[in-house]
């Protein structure tokens, strides 16, 4: 069991994962009461719950009454109980039993006023909710983007059910194939949109430079790798700050001339940046 707590909004999280033994101390006899409390009381509260699954933590006697839930590592050496995820998720004895707890979970939280989904209090903003999650470990899942690009998702794929927003990506194999992997929900002025997957850099510089010519926002096109470019502003005007990150010098093309703050004068449209070196330019 932990406790996390976030300081800023005083939010708490706890941790049950490998807590199944007290859900399930026996095959087949469940013991709901600690967690009905734990729940009524957040409740009490007004503290909503995302209710997770002990899957990940099989208690001992399942792996005594079936041995084949065991995870069989190089050298036929089982994996030590008690470990996270030591289990076996292609056994059809652990399939079965994770299908029971969860079936068992869902029916008796599913329709409680303190359980949401996910993703938490961030659904209604995003107009979607998960459906399913596949965690994809080495393996990559295309996705179709509404202008017709495709990308590598990989790591996970969170399946998606919008319920309001508008999907602009699609899931292309798998069982999950045509289901929703990105979307859009209009909210108030602005938009919300929910990726529901791990991306490489071509998605995110499409999505996000895409972005950036729609609305309008002031950008610096092709800015080198580990160089960082914002806009600070203040009473006298607009300032635009270059840092570079990296071991080696960095160029930085601008869309004209800017005067520098720090060094004086006409910096050029062709900034020089040194290893972790910075510069500041007149931006407004």
């Amino acid at each position: 069991m932990g406790d996390r707590r976030g300081a800023d909004e005083g939010s708490r999280r706890r941790d049950g994962q490998d807590r199944r033994i007290r859900v399930e101390p026996e095959e087949d006899r469940f013991e709901w009461g600690w967690l009905d409390d734990a729940i009524a009381v957040m409740h009490r509260h007004g503290i909503r719950v995302i209710l997770g699954t002990p899957t990940s933590a099989p208690p001992n006697w399942l792996m005594e009454n079936y041995p084949d839930a065991y995870l069989i590592e190089s050298g036929m050496q089982r994996r030590y109980e008690g470990i996270r995820g030591h289990r076996c998720v292609n056994s059809p004895s652990f399939r079965r039993r994770t299908e029971r707890i969860v079936t068992e979970l869902a029916a008796r939280y599913g329709a409680h006023p303190a359980v949401m989904e996910v993703p938490g209090p961030l659904a209604e903003c995003a107009g979607v909710v998960v459906e399913e999650w596949d965690a994809l470990s080495s393996d990559a899942v295309a996705v179709q983007m509404n202008n017709g690009n495709t990308y590598q998702a990989t790591q996970w794929a969170d399946i998606l059910e919008p319920r309001g927003a508008e999907p602009i990506g699609w899931y292309r194999s798998e069982y999950y194939a045509g289901k929703a992997a990105i979307t859009v929900n209009k909210l108030g002025s602005g938009n919300a949109y929910y990726i529901g997957a791990n991306f490489g850099p071509d998605f995110l510089s499409d999505l996000f430079g895409g972005l950036l010519r729609t609305l309008d926002i002031p950008h610096i096109p092709g800015l080198p790798e580990g160089v960082q470019a914002s806009v600070r502003r203040g009473g006298e005007g607009a300032y635009l700050f270059l840092t570079n990150f990296t071991t080696s010098a960095q160029t930085v093309v601008l869309d004209r001339a800017r005067e520098s703050v720090l060094y004086g004068g006409n910096a050029g449209e062709r900034i020089r940046l040194q290893p972790f070196g910075v510069e500041i330019l007149l931006y407004e």
